[in-house]
């Protein structure tokens, strides 16, 4: 009786798949509806045949959206890229079953070669529908589309990876892995989904165009996701790998600084600086590590190499003018008040001169970036105040109430 309710069982689901199979021609989603049982039924769910008729009832209705596409018909194009995107599901689903060996230990895929054609016929769709969505998503700041932009574009990185796709040598020959991966990590960025960041940026490591950048997003995962240890060694190896970015070497020195570790982002520093000892942009960073150790003497002479190994250094100007600003208000808290001492005079001529010695180079600054009013405005602004210069305080009044 027990053997006769199994092979019931199983027969019935067989011919679930058979009736799938009738109605996959034409009636794609009553064959998508009739199969759905079969893909979750102990008797069929672990058949190779199963999910080949799946993939194959996605593939027709995906021909069939597209056909209507190119002849310039209505098309259902949200129902083409999913079709894509499921076929190419379950085709790897059939794939990865049909790899198994039989009970004599011998592999008889039957799937794979036509799979295989399909699937790299239909990858196409899933760039494509990615980029739709993703463009969608800037433009609507839906997290619909932006879920599905992430979908679509990790779906056509990952896809490379498939033991199913190895003959045709993606990682090396796909010169859109690299733009798929990136635009997914960056549309999980803006939705903050760290996970899928991280899941995604990797497979852009090694892509000519998008690498830096994706390294960068990857980077930035860790440190949301709090894994701090494999964050810094993410920077030290963006730092070896991509030496001109700024993003890697400035945030391994943050690394140290956030905790109050001023020698040891100093030493980094220096270590960098022997290897290339005209880099203005390190001189630059050691001189703001120098400063906020309070370290200002210092600070100020790596400054002005920094700006001598390049003038046009508009942020290490800046830093040299806050530098002497800050020396000025650390006097301020100890000079004399006392309008009737002797001292008072000495005092206020010390703070004139830190502030003239601010002056020129907050005014440099201002030369190089006129319209990076961060760099220069708020410093002006204390410095023409401090020196009693009217009417250069007044212009800076002005701009600062626009």
């Amino acid at each position: 009786m027990a053997l006769l309710v199994a092979a019931s069982g199983a027969f019935a689901q067989q011919s679930v798949i058979k009736e799938a199979k009738k109605l996959m021609k034409g009636s794609f989603g009553a064959a998508e509806t009739t199969l759905a049982p079969a893909l979750t039924n102990p008797e069929t769910k672990d058949l190779a045949e199963t999910w080949d008729v799946a993939g194959n009832i996605q593939k027709n209705w995906y021909d069939n959206e597209y056909k209507k596409k190119v002849l310039g018909q209505p098309a259902d194009e949200a129902q083409m890229y999913t079709s894509a995107k499921k076929a190419i599901e379950y085709f790897f689903k059939c794939d990865e079953l049909a790899q198994m060996p039989d009970a004599k230990g011998k592999i008889n895929n039957k799937f794979r070669g036509a799979n295989t054609k399909a699937v790299l016929e239909l990858r196409n769709s899933l760039i494509e529908g990615g980029i739709q969505f993703f463009n969608n998503y800037n433009q609507s700041d839906s997290a619909e589309d932006g879920k599905k932009a992430i979908d679509f574009l990790g779906a056509y990185a990952e896809s490379a990876f498939n033991p199913m796709l190895e003959s045709a040598n993606l990682q090396q020959t796909d010169q859109n892995l690299g733009l798929a991966a990136f635009y997914a990590s960056a549309a999980a960025q803006r939705m903050e989904d760290w996970a899928s960041v991280a899941k995604y940026a990797k497979f852009a490591a090694n892509d000519a165009e998008y690498g830096q950048s994706a390294a960068e997003l990857a980077a930035e995962a860790l440190k949301r996701q709090g894994n701090m240890d494999a964050y810094f060694q993410a920077l030290k190896e963006g730092v070896q790998k991509f030496p001109q970015d700024r993003y890697f070497f400035a945030n391994a020195v943050s690394y140290y600084t956030n905790q109050d570790k001023y020698d040891d982002a100093i030493a980094y520093v220096n270590d960098a600086l022997a290897s290339d000892p005209q880099n203005s942009y390190k001189m630059y960073v050691k001189g703001v590590v120098l400063d906020q150790a309070k370290r200002y003497d210092e600070a100020i002479a790596t400054f002005q190499q920094a700006v001598q190994a390049d003038p046009e250094n508009a942020e290490a100007w800046s830093m040299l003018g806050d530098t002497y600003r800050l020396q000025a208000q650390d006097f301020s808290e100890n000079a004399t008040m006392d309008m009737d001492s002797p001292q008072y005079a000495k005092d206020q001529q010390t703070l004139r001169e830190f502030y003239s010695k601010a002056r020129e180079p907050y005014e440099k600054a201002r030369q190089l970036k006129p319209d990076e009013r961060n760099l220069w405005l708020n410093g002006l602004y204390t410095v023409y105040y401090n020196l009693h210069l009217q009417n250069e305080f007044n212009e800076i009044e002005a701009l600062m109430n626009n």
